[in-house]
Formats: C-alpha cells, structure tokens, sequence
C-alpha cells in the first residue's frame, strides 16, 4: 500500500485552536494557514482573522513575507483559503464582512511580490445579508480564476432565522 512521510510544522506561531483552513501549493513547499479567530477575546469571540503563509526550507517552516490581515470592521478573515500552484497568489474569504450587510462576507485574493502579500484586484463581496459569502474559496493553479461559495446564500429575505440555498460563484482576474 501506500504510505506517506511528514515534516514537522510545530515551530509556526499560531493559535492551533483557532486555525480553520489550510491549504498547500502544487508541490508542497508552502503551506497557507487561515486564523479566523485571530484577536477573539472573552467579551468579542468573533475574531477578526488573519492568514500566514509559510515556506518549508528542508529543515524548518520560515514565514513568507507579511501576515494578511482583516479589513477594518470585518470578522472571520481567514475562514477559508486556497493557493495557486505556485503558491504565489491566494485567495482568502470572510464570512462576516457587513459591506453588502450583516454577515454578507468577502473575498480577497493576493500576491506575493517584493516579500510582501499584497491585494490583486478589488475585492469580491457577497450579495446579500446573512450570505456568509467566502466561506469556500478555490483558486485555479495559475492564480487566475477563483470559485467561491456562500453557504447560506440565496433567497432568504435577509433574515438571519432563516438561509437560503446557497450559491457559488466563479471570477476571472482581469489584468
């Protein structure tokens, strides 16, 4: 049968009980660790997130460039995430982004260039309140189209008792 070998991730400096989502590039050189409950505290248990990037070196995990970090009044940055194939560009969703209301969600997708992660395009919002758009992202290998799902997307009258559906939706970056 087949069997597997694993390096050791122990030295990243994360909240293991808060990381949500992960993802690894084509060849497994990098790894993408989404934190969504990154900044919770006792009295605010929706933390904003952040997503941290890391380059397996031969020995050890070294951290690429700058942790992503959330939008001003947004939660759940780092819900989900994917890498391109070269783990250059990634796409990272919030759920609990209010731009297009309560909970529509967002998602950002960036790039590593001149060791920082910056945005590409704008960012990709939910349509409506209570969407929870970002909650899945895929991103193709060459960083150019991204699916994203919205859980409880749809019809629902944007009341939060009840969800809809759900939908997905794909996006090509135009350059």
């Amino acid at each position: 049968g087949n069997t597997f070998s694993s390096w050791n991730v122990s030295n990243i400096s994360a909240n293991w009980n808060s990381y949500s989502s992960l993802s690894v590039n084509n060849n497994g050189s990098l790894i993408a660790i989404g934190n969504p409950n990154a900044n919770a505290t006792p009295q605010n248990p929706n933390g904003e997130g952040n997503a941290t990037i890391y380059h397996w070196d031969g020995n050890s995990m070294i951290q690429l460039g700058n942790v992503i970090e959330h939008e001003p009044f947004e939660y759940s940055f780092g819900a989900s995430i994917s890498l391109s194939n070269n783990g250059e560009i990634v796409a990272i969703g919030a759920i609990q982004n209010d731009y297009n209301g309560t909970s529509a969600g967002r998602v950002g997708v960036y790039e590593f260039e001149n060791n920082a992660w910056n945005q590409i395009g704008d960012n990709i919002y939910g349509s409506n309140t209570w969407d929870m758009f970002g909650g899945a992202v895929s991103i193709n290998g060459s960083g150019e189209i991204v699916a994203v799902g919205a859980q409880y997307g749809g019809d629902c009258g944007h009341n939060s008792s009840y969800h809809g559906p759900g939908y997905v939706r794909v996006y090509s970056i135009n350059s």
